[in-house]
């Protein structure tokens, strides 16, 4: 079994602290299928999508599927797809899992606070 990060049990803490001061930790055993059943769908992904504005090098693809192994512990071929959209940075879609560093995503984050 693999160890826990210092980071892991940050998160696994805090947590078990906001269950616990809401007065919830009967939702313990939910959420703990919950993030056991977001495990299991991801070890049945067949590839993970990778979107950017500008196709990516063999490199940036090597570089980025290293990362996407440390931070899911999934170990699947990167499907690289072009989307001029995005203006500049990716996304990247893991079934469920999906991260947005998108240069679009941060303008309509900044357009959003702009108009409250």
């Amino acid at each position: 079994m693999k160890k826990r990060s210092l980071k892991t049990d940050a998160v696994l803490q805090g947590l078990l602290d906001y269950l616990s001061q809401t007065g919830k930790e009967d939702l313990l055993p939910e959420v703990t299928k919950s993030l056991e059943n977001v495990v299991a769908k991801s070890k049945k992904a067949e590839e993970i999508i990778v979107n950017s504005a500008l196709p990516l090098k063999t490199e940036e693809i090597k570089n980025l599927k290293n990362v996407l192994k440390k931070i899911t512990n999934v170990d699947l071929p990167v499907v690289n797809k072009v989307d001029k959209k995005l203006i500049g940075g990716f996304t990247v879609r893991l079934n469920d899992w999906f991260l947005d560093a998108s240069l679009y995503h941060q303008l309509q984050l900044i357009k959003q606070s702009l108009l409250w």
